[in-house]
């Protein structure tokens, strides 16, 4: 059955003293010939609960995508997670209350035991997941984790040698570059056991109308999502960053499967940042950039695995063949690639 607990959701494993550090990556960021805002300035109370829309837009296929092919396996879950019924740790990277909902279902109606370690930088996401999961399975152990994926299993405790499943749902390792993407795959790799696996989300190439609709919603989702970085510096650095003087433009390539976020300035001017201590000149048009979003073929995918010590293990896509879901298996030493 599932592991019961009697944690207080208000106790957090709390975020590495690094964030602390966000007003330097802001300012580094815009001091750069190709301006740009750590992606971090996404993740707070407003940047959440905007995302939350995005996620539940018509054009925004991902979701749908993604619950489509876990309603599809979930009930393979329980056997590949654990063969043996045995105890696991189960380690939610960007920890989302409605993408892991099919995966929670399907592990409780197996009465497997495991610890679920929702990971966010944001605690109130965090609260939400919780709370969202101890209410469908109350018998649930919920251990929060307040840090960042990339940092999230070096600060998650192997307890007992259990084994680790290892989530990031939601295409979310689109947020790095190919090279950024097998850099982080190989840390990762590098805190996990041969037996461990990781399940892992990837938006696959496709008509680039397509993507770019998904990016740039009639209804204004997504510009209000990227404007609201500027609103978050404002706030972090005593800023006067005008929104109105600047507008959304997302531009896709199809050769890279890079889709490339920006925030245009639409006139000349300056924005002053620490009480006017940090002057950041802008060109009519100069661009700042916010975000990438990258796509994968299944060639890709594979090589992404190899490179990174992993071991293909199942490849599963939608009906439309527009998303995948990977799973891998920890394998040996990652291959030596020479960029």
């Amino acid at each position: 059955m599932l592991t019961t607990t009697k944690n207080n959701l208000s106790s957090y494993t709390p975020v590495l003293s690094h964030l602390s550090t966000i007003s330097e990556d802001v300012a580094s960021g815009l001091k750069s010939a190709q301006k740009k805002l750590p992606a971090r300035l996404f993740h707070n109370n407003e940047g959440c609960r905007i995302l939350s829309d995005i996620l539940r837009l018509p054009e925004y296929y991902i979701t749908s995508c993604e619950d489509q092919i876990l309603e599809h396996i979930k009930n393979r879950l329980p056997a590949l997670f654990s063969p043996d019924g045995t105890s696991f740790n189960l380690i939610d990277l960007e920890a989302n209350h409605d993408r892991s909902r099919p995966v929670l279902e399907a592990l409780s109606s197996k009465k497997i035991p495991f610890r679920y370690t929702p990971v966010n930088t944001n605690k109130t996401e965090l609260d939400s997941v919780c709370k969202s999961a101890k209410a469908r399975y109350p018998e649930l152990y919920c251990e929060p984790l307040a840090d960042e994926a990339a940092d999230a299993l070096r600060n998650v405790a192997r307890s007992e040698n259990k084994r680790r499943i290892v989530m990031l749902l939601g295409a979310n390792i689109g947020i790095y570059t190919h090279k950024e993407a097998r850099n982080f795959l190989r840390e990762l790799r590098g805190q996990l056991s041969p037996n461990d696996l990781l399940v892992i989300g990837f938006d696959l190439k496709k008509n680039p109308k397509q993507i770019l609709d998904a990016y740039n919603d009639e209804a204004g989702v997504s510009r209000a999502f990227n404007l609201n970085l500027l609103q978050s510096v404002n706030r972090e650095m005593d800023g006067n960053f005008n929104v109105s003087k600047f507008f959304y433009c997302p531009v896709y390539d199809p050769n890279s499967g890079e889709l490339n976020s920006y925030l245009v300035s639409s006139q000349k001017q300056v924005v002053l940042l620490n009480n006017g201590n940090l002057r950041v000149p802008f060109e009519a048009w100069e661009t700042i950039h916010t975000e990438v979003s990258k796509k994968y073929d299944t060639e890709e995918i594979n090589s992404l695995a190899y490179e990174s010590g992993f071991e293909h293990q199942e490849l599963h896509k939608d009906d439309k063949g527009w998303y995948a879901l990977a799973i891998w298996t920890a394998g040996q030493q990652a291959a030596l690639i020479n960029d």
